[in-house]
C-alpha cells in the first residue's frame, strides 16, 4: 500500500511540475522579449501580452489600446506590413462597432488581427502564430 501512495505522489509531482514549467508566459504590459522586432505594433497601452499555444504551435496574443483613430490604425498596419513586403488581408466586419479583422503572412509567421473602434480609443488584438 505504501509503494502505491509514493508512486501516486511522485506522479502528481511530475505532472504538476510539467504543468507549471509549460504554462504560457504572461508579459503583462510589455512585448515578449523574443518577438521579431520588425513586426509592427501601433503606439499605445499594451493591456495584455501573453504566450499562447495554438493548434499549430506556439505564439503570442497581444492586446493594445491606442488613442490613434480607427481609420488611422487600420492604415498604419496596411502601410507597415507593405513596407515589410507583406499584404494585409482586410475583412471588414458588420457589427455595431467599426471592426476590421485582418491576416498576414510575414517571415513565416501567421498574424491575425482585430481592430475595433471603441469610440474614445481603438482596440487592437493581435495573435501571432510563430513558424515552427
Amino acid at each position: 500500500m505504501g509503494k502505491k501512495v509514493i508512486l501516486v505522489l511522485i506522479t502528481v509531482i511530475v505532472i504538476g511540475t510539467f504543468a507549471v514549467l509549460n504554462r504560457p508566459k504572461d508579459f503583462r504590459n510589455q512585448l515578449p522579449p523574443d518577438i521579431d522586432p520588425d513586426l509592427p505594433f501601433i503606439t499605445g497601452e499594451i493591456i495584455s501580452s501573453k504566450e499562447a499555444i495554438f493548434d499549430n504551435g506556439k505564439g503570442y496574443v497581444i492586446e493594445i489600446n491606442t488613442d490613434v483613430s480607427y481609420e488611422d490604425a487600420v492604415q498604419f498596419y496596411i502601410d507597415e506590413y507593405k513596407a515589410e513586403g507583406a499584404v494585409l488581408n482586410l475583412n471588414p466586419v458588420i457589427s455595431q462597432e467599426k471592426t476590421t479583422s485582418a491576416d498576414v503572412m510575414i517571415k513565416g509567421s501567421e498574424i491575425y488581427m482585430e481592430i475595433i473602434d471603441k469610440g474614445t480609443y481603438t482596440y487592437i488584438n493581435t495573435a501571432i502564430h510563430l513558424k515552427e
